[in-house]
């Protein structure tokens, strides 16, 4: 049986996830039970481009450090519990998606930005009073999308509406994948 999964545009709630200015990015968020692999590698190939950053904030990333330093790939281990990492290309990806997979199932949040002129060393989350996460030291007017990954998704935020068409969206999912049409907004 196919998994099923829905897209609908994001709630006040989610939107408030990220500490970031009103109105600079259109969010929607995409649902799947028991998110994995080839559900999110497509999304994030299809969707962001090169260069990507896979920020984690929890002491489980250490398989991202082993594939950083034996991969040479430019990361910034910004304390013992946060990593960033800078992705050029689909093999990186492809190797970094299926450990995003096996962190978000344990319960954590990986961030995914996409934009120019962004570094590896400016991407450390820090979290408020309230628990929203902010980006202190990213240039937002560079960052054209930010994709949050947990186990029940994907929360998209981006610059370009374009980008939130459910056709774009919807090519974007294999088709392994069932659309869920009465649990969705976007249709």
């Amino acid at each position: 049986m196919k998994k099923q999964y829905f897209i609908q545009f994001s709630d006040q709630s989610a939107q408030q996830d990220l500490l970031i200015p009103k109105d600079t990015f259109e969010v929607v968020e995409i649902g799947i039970r028991d998110i994995d692999t080839g559900f999110l590698y497509p999304i994030i190939q299809n969707m962001l481009n090169f260069p990507l950053f896979f920020v984690v904030d929890s002491d489980l990333f250490g398989d991202f450090t082993r594939i950083a330093s034996k991969l040479n790939i430019p990361h910034c281990n910004h304390s013992s519990t946060c990593i960033s990492i800078r992705v050029d290309d689909i093999n990186t990806l492809a190797e970094l998606g299926s450990h995003t997979v096996d962190l978000v199932l344990a319960g954590m949040e990986v961030f995914i930005f996409s934009g120019q002129g962004l570094s590896e060393k400016d991407l450390y989350p820090t979290r408020n009073n309230n628990g929203l996460v902010e980006f202190k030291s990213v240039d937002i007017s560079n960052t054209h999308s930010i994709i949050i990954v947990n186990e029940v998704g994907l929360t998209l935020y981006s610059r370009d509406t374009n980008e939130y068409s459910f056709k774009k969206l919807k090519r974007s999912i294999p088709e392994d994948y069932l659309f869920d049409s009465d649990g969705s907004t976007l249709n």
